[in-house]
């Protein structure tokens, strides 16, 4: 019986040491996988930095791999929002129509404040111009994934006209 009790002791003991130095690596990329949105490449491989040559060790590295690519496609991204906001007028809207973003290019030139843009649809500035069928028609062409350009006469916020020469591009 102690013989037996001894057998189990020594089980148990030998189990949990063989789980913890299996979990605490899984626990490591866990861990690794909750930073990734939150820290850059750089400082994530600092304090990851595995040499190990097992499963763990390679699913470490390819998931830092991952992030040293979108943080580097994340920087090309938002080069390109920098340059094309300082060269255009930009405003995105959700499927229903609502405006999601716009640029500071597009407030100064439409009179409206951020906040008043948010949730509006481009109604807002609709000058009475353009007929119901030109916008039917640019929309259908939109929502068969067209781009579709020309351009559009606007009403500010103080009731002055302005034309814009668009691009409508849809992203889906």
């Amino acid at each position: 019986l102690i013989l037996l009790f001894g057998i189990l002791l020594i089980t148990i003991l030998i189990s949990i040491i063989f789980t913890k130095s299996f979990t605490k690596p899984i626990l490591k990329v866990i861990e690794l996988s909750d930073k990734l949105n939150t820290m850059k490449y750089s400082q994530l491989f600092r304090e990851y930095q595995n040499n190990s040559t097992d499963e763990i060790g390679i699913l470490s590295q390819k998931l830092l791999s991952m992030k040293k690519e979108l943080d580097s496609k994340q920087s090309l991204l938002e080069s390109q929002q920098k340059a094309l906001d300082a060269t255009a007028i930009v405003a995105e809207t959700n499927i229903e129509g609502e405006i999601t973003y716009v640029n500071k290019k597009f407030c100064d030139i439409s009179g409206y404040s951020e906040s008043e843009l948010l949730g509006q649809d481009h109604r807002v500035i609709n000058s009475g111009f353009h007929s119901k069928e030109f916008f039917k028609d640019l929309w259908e062409n939109v929502l068969k994934g067209n781009l579709w350009e020309g351009e559009i006469k606007n009403q500010s916020k103080t009731g002055g006209y302005y034309w814009v020469k668009t691009s409508i591009v849809p992203i889906f």
